[in-house]
C-alpha cells in the first residue's frame, strides 16, 4: 500500500538565485526544508565568476562610455573655444597665467569664427581694449599679449595679432608664439 503523498511533499524545482547565486536549477524537497525527510543538505556551490558574452559586451560598452565623456569633458573643461566674455579678457597678467587659459581659448573662438575681419580698428579696440605696447612682432598692427602657451611645457607666450587693410578694417587675424 502506497501513502498519500500531497502535491506540495513532491520534489519541485526551485530557482537557486536565492540560496547560492547561480542561474541553475536545483532539485530540491520541500519536506527536506520542514525537516521531515532526511535528505542531503543543500550546499552553497561557489560559481567561478565568468560572464555571459553578452554581459561581457554590455560591460565592454559601458565602459567605452566612460571614457568617451571622460575625454569629452576634458575637452569641454580645458580646450574647447569659449565666448568672448569682457571680464575673462580684461583680466589683469597674473590670471593669464591660469590652467584653463581663457584668454587663449577666447582668441580661438574669435580666430575660428573670423569675428575680428572686416572691423575697424576703433570696433576691435572697444571689444578687446587697447593693444599694450610691446616689441614683439611689429610687422602686424594689433598685438595683445594670450598668456603662457598652451601644452606640457609652456616656454613661449602666444599672442593674438591683428593685420589691417588699406581701409582700415581687419583683413587677418592668428594666434602667434613668440
Amino acid at each position: 500500500m502506497q501513502a498519500f503523498a500531497p502535491s506540495s511533499a513532491r520534489p519541485m524545482l526551485m530557482n537557486l538565485r536565492s540560496v547560492c547565486g547561480c542561474a541553475t536549477r536545483h532539485l530540491r524537497s520541500p519536506l527536506h526544508s520542514l525537516g521531515r525527510a532526511k535528505a542531503r543538505p543543500l550546499t552553497k556551490r561557489r560559481h567561478s565568476m565568468t560572464r555571459s558574452p553578452i554581459q561581457k559586451r554590455s560591460l565592454a560598452k559601458w565602459i567605452m562610455a566612460a571614457v568617451v565623456a571622460l575625454f569629452v569633458s576634458r575637452y569641454a573643461v580645458y580646450s574647447a573655444p569659449l565666448p568672448f566674455v569682457a571680464s575673462w579678457w580684461n583680466a589683469n597678467n597674473s590670471e593669464w597665467d591660469d590652467p584653463l587659459h581663457k584668454r587663449a581659448r577666447i582668441a580661438d573662438r574669435l580666430i575660428s569664427r573670423q569675428v575680428l575681419i572686416g572691423k575697424t580698428k576703433l570696433e576691435i579696440t572697444q571689444m578687446l581694449g587697447d593693444p599694450p605696447l610691446t616689441g614683439y612682432f611689429r610687422d602686424w598692427d594689433m598685438v595683445y599679449n594670450l598668456g603662457a602657451e598652451r601644452g606640457f611645457f609652456s616656454i613661449d607666450s602666444e599672442w593674438l595679432v591683428v593685420r589691417l587693410g588699406s581701409s582700415g578694417s581687419a583683413t587677418e587675424a592668428a594666434i602667434v608664439r613668440d
